[in-house]
């Protein structure tokens, strides 16, 4: 099932011509994005004063609200097929 979220991303992100317009399409259609992290969220708070989420133990796949950054990253940094 990632491996068909992932693909559909990267054809939409061709076929619409931008990432907003992806996220717009993903929102739209209530289709989540795939994000590997540890099993735990652990919330820390950067010098700069961001909070960031991260996970620790074992690596599963999360799926969250479909984002600008999350599809930027997926658009500008496709995983392997190995990886997805």
């Amino acid at each position: 099932m990632v491996r068909e979220r992932i693909t559909l991303i990267l054809r939409k992100g061709l076929e619409l011509g931008g990432i907003l317009a992806t996220v717009r399409y993903l929102r739209a259609h209530d289709l989540k994005i795939p994000v590997i992290r540890g099993e735990e969220e652990k919330v820390t708070a950067g010098a700069d004063g961001i909070h960031r989420v991260n996970g620790s133990g074992r690596r599963i796949v999360w799926w969250l609200e479909p984002n600008r950054d999350r599809v930027t990253r997926i658009l500008k940094n496709p995983p392997t097929p190995a990886q997805s």
